[in-house]
């Protein structure tokens, strides 16, 4: 996990972190692999950055073909290989056309030595700046920002919304991208360019049921997007905004952990691809949005929504 320093700095947060990746990366499993039992043998129970998941290559679904049987070899572990395969501590014996030893120094884990986290309260102007500090200390330049950090607040009628949760509200999805884009874009200048890209939601272009003041956050942060676009773009800094629906995500993890199947209906009901937003569809649009790939889009907004927003009567 990185240098000792590195662990006695961030070790909290880490592990937070990478319960919340553990979780993330099981619930998946659970839901790829047909056998629950399979699927739990193969939910990981380490630290989860020490192996690299493997979540959309097709590798858990193998697992639920009728030619394909798992073997535990971590409570069964080989003993010794025969002619035909492999033996078993117990002394069973599985056959095998090919063995395939796959070694070595993870390919993931060199990138994940790298990464220098540092905790930041996106409403506090002088965290944002450290922000910045830190990840032009490190890596001697800044190319791209993603203003991510967000939160839903009480679900009620406006006129039952305490004054704090309003604060709260607008300090975090919207000052927090404003600052974090402050104290960003004189380190992008200096570089040459780079890309800015905040997280707006559906909710910035409907009008949802007792969430008014997170609808404003995110319609702010679109209107945001296209005016940093246009102040920047004589910088070579690009600047966009990616909306997702509804979504699997830690912000409605009680809903769904409170009425799942209120929760199922829901998400086949209002989105036309019949599930919700996941984690990975926002962040391949993420990726592609801050990419050379979108070298030519700014002051734009990516829905990542299953067709929620184009659905006609």
């Amino acid at each position: 996990m990185g240098t000792t320093r590195y662990r006695r700095r961030a070790s909290p947060l880490l592990r937070a972190a990478n319960d919340t990746a553990a979780e993330f990366v099981r619930r998946k499993i659970r839901a790829t692999v047909e056998d629950p039992e399979v699927a739990e043998l193969l939910c990981p129970d380490y630290l989860i950055a020490c192996k690299r998941p493997v979540l959309d290559s097709g590798y858990f679904e193998t697992f639920s073909r009728s030619n394909v049987r798992l073997v535990d070899i971590k409570s069964n572990p080989i003993e010794s290989i025969t002619p035909v395969g492999v033996q078993l501590v117990d002394g069973s014996e599985v056959e095998l056309d090919v063995i395939v030893f796959a070694t070595g120094f993870d390919g993931m884990t060199g990138a994940l030595l790298a990464i220098d986290i540092v905790k930041t309260d996106v409403t506090k102007e002088g965290d944002a700046a450290n922000m910045v500090k830190q990840a032009v200390g490190v890596y001697g330049k800044l190319d791209i920002l993603f203003n991510n950090a967000g939160i839903l607040g009480p679900t009620a009628k406006l006129q039952e919304v305490a004054e704090e949760d309003i604060d709260r509200l607008l300090a975090v999805n919207l000052k927090g991208a404003v600052l974090g884009t402050k104290h960003a874009v004189p380190a992008m200048i200096a570089s040459g360019g780079g890309a800015i890209l905040s997280t707006g939601s559906d909710s910035a272009f409907r009008g949802n049921r007792n969430a008014a003041v997170y609808c404003a956050t995110k319609g702010a942060i679109v209107a945001f997007t296209r005016a940093i676009a246009m102040d920047y773009v004589g910088n070579g800094i690009r600047c966009n905004s990616v909306s997702p629906c509804i979504g699997e995500t830690p912000m409605h993890a009680k809903w769904r952990e409170r009425d799942a199947d209120n929760w199922n209906d829901f998400v086949s009901r209002e989105t036309p691809m019949g599930r919700a937003c996941d984690v990975a569809d926002l962040a391949k649009a993420a990726l592609f949005l801050v990419s050379d790939d979108a070298s030519f889009i700014t002051g734009e907004n990516l829905m990542v929504d299953g067709g929620t927003m184009v659905r006609g009567y």
